[in-house]
C-alpha cells in the first residue's frame, strides 16, 4: 500500500501536467465559439448574401471557409479534452482547486475568451486588409458581436455539460460491476405455527383399554 504522501504527490504532479492541456481545451472551445458567433453576427448584420460576401471580402475574410472548417475540428478536439478531464477528476474524487465548475462560471469563462478573440479577429483582419477600423461601428457589428458571443458561450457551456453528463453515465454503466441482489429468505415458522408435540406423539394422550 502506497503512503498517503506519495498519493498526494502523484495527484499533484498529474494536476500540474494536465493544466496546460485543459487550458488548450478551453482555448480551442472558445475559438470554435468565437467563429460561430462571428458567423451569426455577419448573418444578422448583412441580410442579403451579396452584401454579406462583399463585406467579408472588403474586411479580409477571404480565409473564412477555411476558418470555419478549422474551428469545427478544434471544437471537437476541445470537447473531447474537456470531457476526459472532467471524467478523470470525477474518478479521482478530486474536489480541491479542480472542483466541478458551475454552468454559469463555465459560460462566463467562454464568453470572456470569445469576446476577446472576436475583437482581436476583427481588428487584425481590418489591419491586414487595409480596411478602416471605423467600419466596426457600422451595421451594429460591435453590439451584435457581443450579444452573439455571450449567447454562443452559454449554448456551448450547455452542450459541454450535457456531453460530460452523458459520457459519465455511460462510463459508470460500463465500468461499475453489476450489483448482486441478496437472496430473499423465508422466515421460519413461529411457535404458533409449529405442530404440537402431542400431535407428533400420536394423539392427545394415552388411552386405557375399554371397560367391559
Amino acid at each position: 500500500m502506497r503512503p498517503l504522501s506519495q498519493d498526494r504527490s502523484t495527484q499533484s504532479t498529474q494536476s500540474r501536467t494536465g493544466r496546460p492541456v485543459e487550458h488548450l481545451g478551453w482555448a480551442g472551445a472558445a475559438l470554435a465559439g468565437a467563429v460561430v458567433g462571428h458567423a451569426l453576427t455577419y448573418l444578422v448584420a448583412f441580410v442579403t448574401p451579396h452584401s454579406r460576401q462583399a463585406a467579408l471580402d472588403e474586411t479580409g475574410h477571404s480565409y473564412w471557409n477555411f476558418a470555419v472548417a478549422t474551428a469545427i475540428a478544434i471544437g471537437a478536439w476541445s470537447a473531447i479534452v474537456l470531457i476526459v478531464r472532467h471524467l478523470r477528476r470525477t474518478a479521482r474524487h478530486d474536489r480541491g482547486d479542480h472542483a466541478e465548475e458551475g454552468l454559469l462560471r463555465t459560460a462566463m469563462r467562454l464568453a470572456v475568451l470569445q469576446v476577446t478573440l472576436f475583437a482581436c479577429l476583427e481588428v487584425g483582419e481590418r489591419l491586414a486588409a487595409g480596411a478602416p477600423l471605423r467600419g466596426l461601428l457600422g451595421h451594429d457589428l460591435v453590439p451584435l458581436g457581443l450579444v452573439f458571443q455571450v449567447l454562443v458561450a452559454l449554448g456551448l457551456a450547455l452542450i459541454l455539460r450535457a456531453l460530460a453528463t452523458a459520457v459519465e453515465v455511460v462510463a459508470r454503466a460500463l465500468l461499475e460491476p453489476p450489483r448482486i441482489r441478496a437472496l430473499s429468505s423465508w422466515p421460519l415458522p413461529g411457535a404458533a405455527l409449529q405442530p404440537s408435540l402431542l400431535l407428533l406423539s400420536g394423539g392427545w394422550g394415552a388411552r386405557g383399554p375399554p371397560s367391559n
